[in-house]
């Protein structure tokens, strides 16, 4: 079901945890993974460093790092309809209250907005990168509506997959 994945992220020690969750994602649905990193402002040593570890993470599971300059939430959408991707995992900070009315939210914007299905993986995570993530139990919000009964048969696709049902 899940055929492309885009990692999208900002090379932070936050995202280091997502990785995890991609890769497993990946191996589960035998995906190819485009790690994506939408540069804005200068790159250096550092970033380097980090794209170098993430091609090692992800070692084996077929995958391309891109790295992209411009505005993050409109380079990451459109990548999404140019290489007609499945899945879209980001990582979220948990911003919440002040912080996040004045630094915004690429993830919800990204969310609300994405043409796939978006995992959004959050802070409080284990930062364990060892351990292969098992997921045991999915959560399908629905309001009802015909977009949400859209999402179901992701849901249950996930369930399935992973053997939770």
């Amino acid at each position: 079901m899940f055929e492309t994945i885009v990692f999208a992220t900002d090379l932070s020690f936050t995202a280091n945890g997502v990785v995890s969750y991609v890769i497993e994602t990946a191996r589960v649905y035998r995906s190819k993974v485009y790690v994506m990193h939408v540069r804005t402002s200068e790159w250096g040593e550092m970033q380097q460093e980090e794209v170098e570890r993430l091609k090692d993470r992800f070692g084996s599971i077929p995958h391309e790092v891109v790295i992209k300059d411009g505005d993050v939430k409109t380079t990451l959408l459109n990548f999404v309809l140019q290489e007609n991707v499945d899945l879209m995992v980001v990582g979220t900070h948990g911003r919440t209250g002040l912080g996040r009315v004045l630094l915004g939210s690429v993830a919800e914007a990204i969310f609300r907005e994405a043409s796939c299905p978006v995992l959004t993986v959050g802070p409080r995570i284990l930062k364990d990168e060892t351990r292969t993530p098992k997921i045991s139990e999915i959560l399908y919000a629905t309001d009802l509506t015909s977009v949400s009964a859209a999402a179901r048969r992701y849901a249950v696709s996930m369930a399935q997959e992973n053997k939770t049902v």
